[in-house]
C-alpha cells in the first residue's frame, strides 16, 4: 500500500509546489546604470577648426573591466563586482559614444565618425579603458567607509592615411564617491568622465597637425 500512496500523493505535491511557485515574488533584476555625464552644451563654431575627418575607434578594455559589472576594490590586485547593480553596457562601449559626442560638440573637425563606421577617415583616435573602479579605504564586508572612483584612459591619435601614430597620452582621474555603494560608484564615475571629456578633445586638437594629407576631404592640405 505504501508505494500506491506515494504515487497518488506526488501529483498533488507537484500541483501544490507549482501553485506556491506562482505566488512567490520573482527575483529582483539588477539595477542598471549608464555612463552618461551631463555636460554643458557649448555653441559650435560656424566652421571646423580642421578640415579633416576623425574616427573614434571602438575603445578597448584591460582585463577585469571588459564587462558590464560595476567593479570595486578593497585590496590591492583584487577586483570585486556588485551583484545587484550593473552598467547597461560595457563601459568601453559607452565611452566611445560619449567621446564621439564630445568631439562633435567641439566642432573641431569637419566630420566625426562613430566607432564601427565603415568609412575612411584622416585621423583615428584609439582609446583603452585602463581602470574604472571604486576604491575603498578599508576591507570591511559589505563595503563601507570612504571611497573614490578611479578612471584611467590611454589615448593614441593616429594619421589613418599613413598608419602613423601622432601622439600618445594618458588620463588618470579620481573622484570621491558620495556613498559606499554602486550608486555612489556610478555618480563618481560620471563626474570623472565629465572631467575627462574636454581633456580628450584637447588631446586631439593639440596633436592634430596643421598640414595633413586628407583623402576624405578630396585634396592635400
Amino acid at each position: 500500500m505504501q508505494p500506491r500512496f506515494i504515487a497518488i500523493l506526488l501529483p498533488f505535491l507537484g500541483l501544490s509546489l507549482g501553485g506556491c511557485g506562482s505566488l512567490l515574488a520573482p527575483a529582483s533584476a539588477p539595477l542598471t546604470y549608464r555612463l552618461n555625464p551631463e555636460t554643458t552644451q557649448t555653441e559650435r563654431p560656424a566652421q571646423a577648426r580642421f578640415p579633416y575627418s576623425i574616427q573614434v575607434a571602438t575603445p578597448r578594455s584591460e582585463a577585469g573591466f571588459d564587462t558590464s559589472a560595476i567593479a570595486y576594490r578593497q585590496q590591492p590586485y583584487r577586483l570585486d563586482y556588485y551583484t545587484q547593480s550593473r552598467w547597461v553596457d560595457q563601459p568601453a562601449t559607452m565611452l566611445g559614444e560619449r567621446i564621439t559626442h564630445a568631439l562633435e560638440q567641439s566642432g573641431a573637425y569637419r566630420i566625426v565618425l562613430a566607432p564601427a563606421t565603415a568609412l575612411p577617415s584622416d585621423l583615428r583616435l584609439t582609446t583603452e579603458l585602463v581602470a574604472l573602479e571604486q576604491v575603498f579605504s578599508d576591507s570591511t564586508t559589505p563595503p563601507a567607509g570612504e571611497s573614490t572612483v578611479r578612471l584611467a584612459l590611454r589615448l593614441q591619435l593616429i594619421d589613418a592615411n599613413k598608419s602613423l601614430a601622432l601622439a600618445s597620452g594618458r588620463i588618470d582621474l579620481t573622484h570621491p564617491a558620495p556613498s559606499a555603494d554602486a550608486l555612489g560608484a556610478v555618480t563618481a564615475a560620471n563626474a570623472a568622465l565629465r572631467e575627462a571629456m574636454p581633456q580628450i578633445v584637447q588631446f586631439c586638437v593639440e596633436n592634430t597637425p596643421k598640414t595633413l594629407t586628407s583623402t576624405s576631404a578630396g585634396n592635400t592640405q
